[in-house]
């Protein structure tokens, strides 16, 4: 935008002068929220996330009704990690469009990391039930069925996925079947373990250390941000001997938490006073702030 400077000599009814100046006017053309919105999506096809937020600012001031102005915002808060607002704007994209399978996806997706599972669950199906995708659905689907301890069902919604996959999924698809297998071998012991877990005579492991999980370099120059959610095989002696994935976040990130899973050593659990084994629940959270 021009600064331009404009002085303007006007003579009022008393004989005296008036000077008035009048800065930043811009006899250009406004740019519309709908050209903010075509920019924006340009800037996170390129990965410009500092223009994407700043364009996106322009585009809701402008129109702030706008369903898909709201939902490219969800895009940008959902990728900072800022859950909270990108279900905010999701929701008023759903309120002036109900009829968009991509926002209720994506709101499925950051009601499952702010552990709102029941609304995430009727989310995600509201968004098959649009004609979204289905091979990435269903495997949020399994996601929370992972998290309420609903392992049959979470086997039956990857299934359900695998077999729904269309051409470019196959890299997803194939951490999809390792993920079964792991959850194959966690399903097969996880009754006998979960008879136990609760009994007043055992004691739960404690960790004694913290180590952290590292960035790898495309997922930082990519600012992604958000959750790993696992289970940890502990044995009698306190170490991590399996891991198995839950929740993953993709490039590079399951595998770093991984890692800092394995390093990770436990006062172990005990039943009666004598350690035992114990498959333990956690999650690992990666944030660029």
């Amino acid at each position: 935008m021009k600064n331009t400077r404009i002085l303007l000599l006007l003579k009022t009814g008393l004989s005296c002068f008036l000077f008035v100046s009048l800065c930043n006017v811009d006899f250009g053309q406004q740019e519309t929220a709908e050209q903010f919105v075509a920019r924006v999506k340009k800037a996170i096809q390129n990965e410009e996330w500092g223009r994407a937020r700043s364009g996106i600012r322009h585009a809701l001031a402008l129109k702030p009704a706008s369903a898909e102005a709201n939902f490219i915002a969800a895009q940008v808060y959902w990728h900072e990690g800022q859950r909270s607002m990108a279900i905010d704007v999701l929701e008023k994209a759903i309120a002036v469009q109900p009829i968009y399978p991509e926002a209720h996806f994506l709101l499925a997706r950051c009601l499952v990391d702010n552990g709102k599972l029941g609304r995430a669950r009727d989310e995600a199906n509201i968004a098959i039930a649009q004609s979204t995708p289905l091979f990435p659905a269903y495997r949020l689907l399994g996601e929370i069925d992972l998290e309420e301890d609903k392992f049959e069902e979470a086997i039956t919604s990857f299934e359900t996925a695998l077999r729904l996959a269309q051409t470019g999924d196959e890299k997803e698809a194939a951490e999809l079947k390792q993920q079964l297998r792991d959850l194959g071998e966690y399903v097969k012991i996880f009754p006998s373990f979960e008879s136990q877990k609760n009994a007043t005579d055992v004691v739960r492991p404690v960790p004694l250390n913290s180590p952290q999980p590292r960035y790898t370099e495309e997922a930082r120059s990519l600012k992604i941000q958000g959750m790993v959610s696992m289970a940890v095989f502990i044995t009698a002696n306190g170490d991590v001997d399996s891991v198995v994935l839950f929740r993953r976040l993709g490039h590079g990130m399951d595998e770093q938490a991984m890692e800092m899973a394995r390093q990770m050593k436990f006062s172990p659990a005990s039943k009666s006073g004598k350690a035992i084994a114990y498959w333990l629940k956690i999650l690992v959270e990666f944030n660029l702030r």
